[in-house]
């Protein structure tokens, strides 16, 4: 018989890969789409990242909500609306209607990180939490690599806007299984109130403001290359969206072993000096390294090739960093926290998202090319090696009085 947990694991898999196809089914669609509304590099990187603006804002008063009111419902809410928005964005006309309408696409997903996290560790044993918080995530990376593969190969055939048609169809089913399978965490009258004091200690602790600030590097480093590898690729020598999409899914796919390893190994590493944060830093640090080597690369010359086997070892570096994050955030506060705990981590991540895109694109207005955005990724991952170096010194624990 499988496990309950184990059966969370894979409805919650499921939910952030219908997530995912949907927030990066545009990546690919943005030459297309800068060609149909006559847009500049700037306002397709402002477009890219208008999903996360709402989903970054929709962070922590969901969480929040979530540990008063029950998680469960805001992943139904959350997955149910996203579904119907990914449909309606086939049917906008204008720009401005595309803005909105990926706006509330983002506060929908926004329901769904800082209760869906929270689910994760109630139900799963303590020995196993790093491995349940990267095999539960496991669908972002799928989700990713199918978005991307996928989005450009429909618009080359059917058009851009079949992307999003066809892409509602798994988030109803994330509703569906969601709907049948996962239960509330039983609670007692203490832990269904979540104080104002409480609040303030997880928004005030130093060592969870320094684990976020890890997250907002990591983040601003996977949506420069989640917004725009397809797009660098067609400038190298890619012929098609098709071709690009297929290029570019490797930053998705890299995932699913770079969660399964990194999970093992911080479970592992859970028990040693430094548990955790040994995984956390070795995978900021090599980010800083091939956000670099990317840097420089393109400034070379560099073909397809060349420049998807530096995707493929970022993307798996990035991935590798979720696990042991998500697993220090678990074990640092008590339970009746976690979905404020985890939405504000989620909110300072995708601040990052709401920049990332757009900063990238300005320096490529500015300098005609892409390299100077992953030297900048490299100087934003210096400070997350730092933060995360400071974090690894403090105490591991807040507490709920």
């Amino acid at each position: 018989m499988i496990a309950y947990y184990h059966r969370v694991w894979g409805v919650l898999l499921l939910g952030w890969l219908s997530l995912y196809m949907v927030r990066v089914g545009l990546s690919p669609l943005l030459v297309p789409i800068m060609d149909e509304f006559h847009l500049t590099y700037s306002q397709a990187g402002i477009l890219s990242g208008a999903v996360f603006w709402a989903y970054a804002v929709m962070q922590i008063p969901s969480g929040y909500l979530g540990d008063k009111w029950g998680h469960r419902r805001f992943l139904l809410v959350g997955t149910l609306s996203w579904a119907i928005l990914c449909f309606l964005t086939s049917l906008v006309t204008a720009f401005a209607a595309l803005i909105l309408v990926r706006l509330l696409t983002g506060m929908a997903q926004g329901t769904y990180f800082g209760n869906d996290r929270p689910l994760v560790a109630c139900s799963t044993p303590r020995d196993k939490m790093a491995r349940g918080q990267g095999i539960s995530v496991i669908g972002m990376g799928i989700g990713m690599g199918l978005g991307i593969l996928c989005a450009g190969r429909i618009a080359e055939v059917w058009g851009w806007r079949w992307v999003f048609v066809l892409y509602s169809i798994p988030s109803l089913l994330a509703f569906t299984f969601i709907w049948k399978v996962i239960q509330e965490p039983p609670r007692d009258e203490r832990t269904s109130q979540v104080s104002f004091v409480r609040f303030s200690r997880v928004v005030a602790d130093p060592r969870l403001l320094l684990l976020c600030l890890s997250h907002f590097a990591v983040m601003y480093a996977f949506w420069v290359l989640g917004a725009w590898a397809p797009t660098i690729f067609m400038e190298i020598g890619v012929s098609s969206t098709g071709y690009s999409g297929l290029y570019s899914s490797v930053l998705g796919f890299v995932g699913v072993p770079a969660l399964l390893l990194s999970g093992s190994l911080s479970d592992r590493l859970r028990r040693t000096p430094q548990g955790c944060y040994t995984p956390v830093l070795l995978s900021i640090s090599l980010m800083a390294v091939l956000t670099m080597a990317m840097g420089v690369a393109l400034d070379l010359g560099c073909g397809p090739l060349w420049f998807s086997l530096l995707l493929l070892f970022t993307g798996a570096a990035t991935w590798s960093f979720f696990p042991p994050f998500y697993a220090l955030l678990a074990e640092a506060v008590p339970p009746e926290i976690l979905g404020t705990t985890f939405g504000i981590a989620n909110t300072w991540g995708f601040l990052a998202s709401l920049v990332a895109p757009w900063i990238t694109g300005l320096l490529k207005d500015m300098t005609n090319g892409f390299s100077w955005g992953f030297y900048a990724c490299a100087v934003v991952m210096v400070i997350g090696i730092t933060s995360s170096a400071l974090a690894s010194r403090m105490p591991s624990r807040i507490t709920a009085a």
